[in-house]
């Protein structure tokens, strides 16, 4: 498998989140696990809740995950688990290609997140011709969530609209790793949790999502799946690439939320009253 030299063994990965203060709770979580959603989860953990140095991440608040096209099941698991509204982080056409499913409940919402790339990029002119140059425009994507104006001024709508929102919130994109792994470190770093919490929930997509992209790969001539692998997974080094665009456009992450994305000391409240038990 394509995965990053992080760990991505869910159990590890979490253990590793929590802090070891005997006055913390570990607090077990019993998400579920949706088969046609591989990537669906939530944002306070997996296994465990993640803490922060003052508190411990509430659960069913906020849920990550790929396209919302769940079986009869799985979509009505998501509508046992209250899901009040649903927010795509997809460009249109995206959206048109598979459109989302309605959940009885809820409402549905589109914040384009990387509209601008998606208007400017030509899929046919795109021939990388290594494994690194996928790799680089990952990377790319990840600082355009910071460099970017257009997409911060998305990224400040999509967080105030889920600060004013009642009820759990489940946002996504097509994969539910570039996109949503950006705004769930938004709202774990909100919370109070550091780098390292962000980190390894990021780098649990590759475990998520495994049996699907080594399907993907499968499906591929060997030689085009070695160059395109980058592209179907996440690595440390994308979300590096924006949490250093952070500390060099803004200085930390902090500033970022206030000043990059105009999040009010409001809406910045609310999102930490939301997020922490």
């Amino acid at each position: 498998m394509f995965l990053s030299s992080r760990h991505t063994d869910l159990n590890h990965a979490h253990a590793a989140s929590l802090l070891t203060s005997a006055e913390r709770p570990h607090v077990t979580l019993d998400t579920p696990r949706l088969p046609s959603m591989d990537n669906f989860r939530d944002i306070a953990g997996s296994h465990l809740a993640y803490c922060t140095p003052t508190s411990v991440l509430r659960s069913n608040v906020f849920y990550r995950s790929n396209v919302v096209n769940p079986s009869p099941a799985d979509k009505a698991t998501l509508e046992r688990l209250g899901v009040q509204a649903i927010f795509d982080l997809r460009a249109d056409q995206e959206i048109a290609a598979e459109p989302d499913t309605h959940l009885d409940g809820s409402q549905y919402q589109q914040f384009n997140v990387l509209g601008h790339r998606f208007e400017a990029f030509d899929p046919s002119s795109f021939k990388p011709r290594s494994a690194e140059e996928v790799s680089e425009l990952m990377r790319e994507v990840n600082r355009d969530f910071v460099r970017s104006a257009p997409v911060r001024s998305v990224l400040g709508e999509l967080l105030t609209a889920m600060a004013q929102t009642p009820g759990p919130v489940l946002f996504h994109c097509s994969a539910g790793k570039d996109r949503t792994g950006w705004v769930t470190a938004l709202l774990q770093s909100i919370a109070g949790a550091d780098e390292t919490v962000l980190m390894n929930d990021y780098l649990a997509t590759n475990v998520y999502t495994a049996a699907r992209i080594k399907a993907t790969l499968a499906a591929m001539p060997e030689d085009k799946g070695a160059i395109y692998a980058p592209a179907l997974t996440v690595d440390a080094s994308y979300l590096n690439a924006a949490l250093e665009q952070v500390r060099q456009q803004f200085g930390d992450m902090p500033e970022y939320l206030r000043t990059g994305l105009h999040l009010s000391s409001r809406t910045l409240n609310d999102l930490r009253s939301k997020l922490l038990v």
